[in-house]
């Protein structure tokens, strides 16, 4: 019992210390917002009636639905525009190191 309760202590303070991360708030609270604004909008759309929906209110609820998609992937860049700089160049210095290494290996070959 007490090893399941130390085990699952230790997870909880592994996550609180991940949530400590402000982007990741940022993220968390963007992606609220928005789900909320979504469901706002799309219930104000449909109306308090439950029948079919006019071709227009179908329209409208796509456009919102991707309108907030955009604005959700748009708000993320944002948010991580420096980790995923960061990420682009690591990965970039190791494609330029694979394309190296090939180039010696070749040269190596040569007669």
């Amino acid at each position: 019992m007490m090893d399941s309760l130390a085990g699952y202590w230790a997870e909880l303070q592994h996550v609180t210390v991940w949530l400590h991360n402000p982007r990741i708030i940022a993220s968390l609270l963007l992606f609220a917002v928005l789900l909320t604004l979504r469901f706002l909008l799309i219930r104000f759309i449909r109306g308090r009636r439950h029948t079919f929906l006019t071709d227009d209110q179908k329209t409208w609820i796509s456009r919102v639905k991707n309108s907030v998609l955009i604005m959700l992937i748009l708000g993320l860049l944002f948010i991580w525009a420096l980790e995923l700089q960061n990420f682009a160049l690591s990965i970039t210095a190791f494609v330029v190191a694979i394309v190296l290494a090939t180039k010696e290996l070749i040269l190596s070959l040569a007669p």
